[in-house]
């Protein structure tokens, strides 16, 4: 069973008034719910490593999921407490083993949002070529790509979130949304890791383009295969086949297309 998201423990969405224009020349005003921007500070052994600009939910999932996939942390048990302070402005983690980092040169991330990495942490573990045991079918991703149409109770009132599903042995495990489509991948990636799911047996489902980025995130996580319903990049398509990930794009509920770079 499909497990849902966790109630949310913040205001989401705020009301605004709108003016609808139409192209007969006809206007009323109306009102619409707009996407609240959250912002979660990462602190890792008391130093502030990152700063994410995301929705208020699923914070400790998003918190583990971008260590895991910017790679500085190895795995899940070098995590020795991951606390989320009760306005769910601040992540505190602590790691069994001392963060080497530095003041990074580029605070900005290639992202959706304006995420900032504030610290750079050298000698990362390297990308390794990921290892496929989800024996995903067709029908697994015709099942994903219909899941999305059913659509995501943010974006059905604000239609401003991205969402990622997790799928394991069939079955769709996780479901969440975000203003970023990295932090929802992240999302996915920090469930599976919080409750001992193999990211080697899980299909990812993202409802956003995969540029070389959002590639990179699934190698580093370990997932055999990445799914959406837009498009790679030629890069992230190159980055890919370089590491043995699947990726599927235009993944629809009647078809999908499998890249394969030349």
């Amino acid at each position: 069973m499909e497990r849902k998201q966790a109630s949310l423990q913040r205001e989401t969405v705020e009301s605004a008034e709108t003016r609808v224009v139409y192209a007969d020349g006809r206007a009323e005003f109306s009102r619409a719910s707009l996407l609240r921007e959250h912002t979660l500070d990462l602190v890792v052994n008391l130093r502030h490593l990152a700063r994410l600009v995301c929705t208020g939910e699923e914070l400790r999932a998003l918190a583990a999921g971008f260590l895991y996939t910017e790679r500085i942390i190895d795995s899940v048990e070098e995590i020795e407490g991951l606390y989320l302070c009760p306005d769910g402005y601040t992540a505190r983690v602590f790691l069994k083993k001392q963060l080497e980092a530095v003041e990074a040169t580029r605070t900005d991330k290639s992202c959706c949002t304006k995420n900032r990495l504030l610290l750079d942490v050298p000698g990362k573990r390297p990308l390794c070529r990921v290892e496929d045991r989800s024996c995903w079918t067709d029908a697994d991703i015709f099942r994903l790509a219909a899941r999305f149409r059913e659509r995501m109770p943010l974006h059905t009132e604000t239609e401003s979130t991205h969402c990622c599903f997790l799928m394991v042995q069939g079955e769709i495990v996780y479901a969440c949304e975000d203003i970023g489509r990295h932090n929802a991948l992240d999302k996915a990636v920090g469930f599976a890791l919080l409750n001992g799911i193999p990211l080697p047996e899980c299909v990812a489902y993202t409802s956003g383009r995969v540029p070389v980025d959002m590639t990179e995130k699934a190698i580093a996580a370990g997932l055999p295969v990445l799914a959406s319903k837009a498009t790679p990049t030629a890069e992230s398509a190159a980055l890919a086949k370089e590491y043995g990930l699947t990726l599927i794009c235009r993944a629809w509920e009647d078809r999908y297309e499998m890249v394969y770079p030349l």
